[in-house]
């Protein structure tokens, strides 16, 4: 094996530990307490953080004699990136200086993380495209791997607990008892995991291999199967709606082999989460009268649905209240401010302590900090899906990426939410680069 095939391979194990290692945890800096109450991390160092390694072969090769500047070029044509980079910047101390917020160590930290994360994008991101069946490929082996060699499951938070009469089956016929290794909670699994049971769908429908069409049949299987044995309302609501916007913006773009495999994953899907009152019961608990009057009542509600709720009046408020945000990392500010009323005293404990940082969907989280000018990445996210010309496995997992991590996220770096971001700015460029082009 040459030096750049194994230089290759090392690119792959970053991305992956970006992509879908994010929840497996290195070491926590700091605890420090939310109402009395000693339950928030201040930093998580995760492995997804490895990818930052790629940052020294970057500086090296850019001041290096045969490629001088080379960072500089690769920043000015992907000017979009810096732009987004250097509104990130001035908006922080534009938030800090005239609403009297103090920057900690976490929003310099996090200022870091957006422009080292943005100068990998722009370098790498070609490689990631090309490459992205083949990284695809190995982190569903190693999937397998794991959840077959750990097949004691134990109780996940966000899950849901009732069988599909598959998976029953499953478990009596060939006593297949899939772990959940990589995750905390099944919501966390699902964040990723929409975007890969969609792209992987997608090679198994254009490959011409019956070879390796065969393989990546087996892996849509067992890849389902798994997600079945490990499911969540978040994988289920978030795999209908993904399919749902890919349907409306590509039924004629991609193959009817694709749409054959989708219908019968979603069918299945839709049977499971109607199986389930576990899972209903999440999205049947939401009450809208309840957003609307700013109401965090929690009587028989379930939890998740409370905390969702609450992120929506948090949102709705600061677009009333805040128009301009709460700065970065302001999202714990933004519910502390809101439940510090008179009126959310004696609210249910658990909607004071969970989620007070990530507002468990990114959506919420984007529109707290940056207020109207969130936005901005709605809009560039709706002419990204109107402007790919050639949709591929990965569009399609950066666009179900999104919108997973818009319903169920935690946070902006975990599980590659940021690259989707960095995609819609850097498409934009690419577009103008082309049009340039044809004049």
């Amino acid at each position: 094996m040459n030096q750049k095939k194994i230089l290759n391979y090392f690119h792959f194990f970053f991305f992956i530990s970006f992509f879908f290692f994010w929840d497996i945890n290195l070491f926590t800096l700091k605890n420090y307490n939310i109402f009395g109450i000693e339950q928030i991390k201040y930093l998580e160092i995760s492995l997804n953080f490895l990818i930052l390694i790629l940052l020294f072969p970057i500086f090296y090769l850019s001041i290096s004699r045969k490629n001088n500047l080379n960072l500089f070029k690769t920043l000015k044509k992907q000017i979009n990136i810096l732009y987004l980079f250097l509104f990130v910047l001035i908006h922080t101390f534009v938030i800090s200086f005239f609403y009297d917020k103090d920057l900690v160590l976490e929003d310099y930290l996090t200022i870091f993380f957006i422009f080292a994360l943005g100068i990998i994008y722009c370098k790498y991101r070609d490689f990631l495209f090309i490459n992205f069946e083949k990284i695809i490929f190995i982190f569903l082996i190693i999937l397998i791997f794991f959840s077959l060699y750990n097949q004691v499951r134990v109780y996940n938070f966000g899950s849901c607990l009732a069988d599909f009469y598959l998976i029953s089956f499953l478990k009596k016929t060939l006593n297949l008892n899939l772990s959940n290794v990589f995750y905390k909670e099944n919501s966390h699994l699902a964040m990723t995991i929409v975007g890969v049971l969609i792209s992987i769908t997608y090679f198994a429908s254009i490959t011409k291999n019956k070879y390796w069409k065969a393989i990546f049949l087996v892996l849509t299987f067992f890849l389902f199967i798994f997600i079945l044995q490990n499911s969540s309302t978040t994988f289920f609501v978030s795999y209908f709606v993904s399919q749902l916007i890919i349907l409306i913006f590509y039924y004629k773009n991609i193959s009817n082999y694709f749409w054959f495999y989708s219908f019968i994953l979603l069918l299945i899907s839709i049977f499971a989460f109607s199986s389930d009152n576990n899972c209903i019961k999440k999205i049947s608990d939401f009450n809208i009268i309840d957003v609307v009057e700013k109401k965090i009542n929690k009587e028989e509600k379930n939890l998740t649905t409370l905390i969702y709720e609450r992120s929506f009046i948090i949102a709705i408020d600061t677009i009333v209240s805040r128009p301009l945000g709460w700065g970065i990392n302001g999202t714990e500010t933004a519910t502390v401010n809101l439940l510090n009323k008179p009126k959310y005293k004696n609210i249910y404990i658990g909607a004071k302590q969970l989620n007070i940082k990530d507002a468990l969907g990114n959506i919420f989280k984007i529109i707290n900090e940056f207020g109207v000018f969130s936005f901005i990445v709605f809009f560039m996210f709706i002419r990204y899906l109107l402007k790919l010309k050639k949709i591929n496995g990965y569009n399609l997992f950066i666009i179900s990426l999104f919108i997973t991590q818009c319903i169920r996220g935690a946070g902006f770096f975990n599980g590659g939410f940021i690259f989707c971001i960095f995609e819609f700015f850097y498409v934009s460029d690419l577009n103008k680069q082309f049009n340039k082009n044809l004049k």
